[in-house]
């Protein structure tokens, strides 16, 4: 059986964007990420195993859907290549009007498991 999914998070805003930035871990794996939720679009950084980001996008997959663009590693040199660890990049879109559900949707996902969030005031 898989390990389940912690995260902590902190979730921060700034001229229409929230971002959410934390570190998620399943089992013996990290990874800091960094989740922009915009007017119509949905954009995900992570550095990890790839293994571990595609596992990441397979959980948002239920109410994000499939990436528009991405996901796309982004190779900055041989040692991560041989390492099987890189940055990937992956954008969803969706309509304005469900900008809130969108949000609210990966602010409980990202505080599954009990896991403390902080959660700064929009800016």
């Amino acid at each position: 059986m898989a390990s389940p999914w912690t995260f902590q998070t902190r979730i921060w805003g700034r001229l229409g964007n929230t971002i959410l930035e934390g570190v998620a871990s399943r089992g013996d794996q990290h990874a800091e990420f960094f989740l922009v939720v915009g007017e119509a679009h949905v954009s995900l950084d992570i550095q990890s195993l790839r293994r571990f980001s595609d596992e990441l996008l397979e959980l948002l997959a239920p109410f994000l859907g499939r990436p528009d663009a991405g996901p796309t590693v982004v190779n900055i040199g041989e040692l991560m290549d041989s390492l099987d660890e890189a940055p990937v990049n992956a954008t969803w879109s969706f309509p304005p009007v469900r900008r809130e559900e969108v949000l609210h949707a990966l602010e409980r996902l990202l505080q599954a498991d009990g896991c403390a969030s902080v959660r700064a005031s929009e800016r």
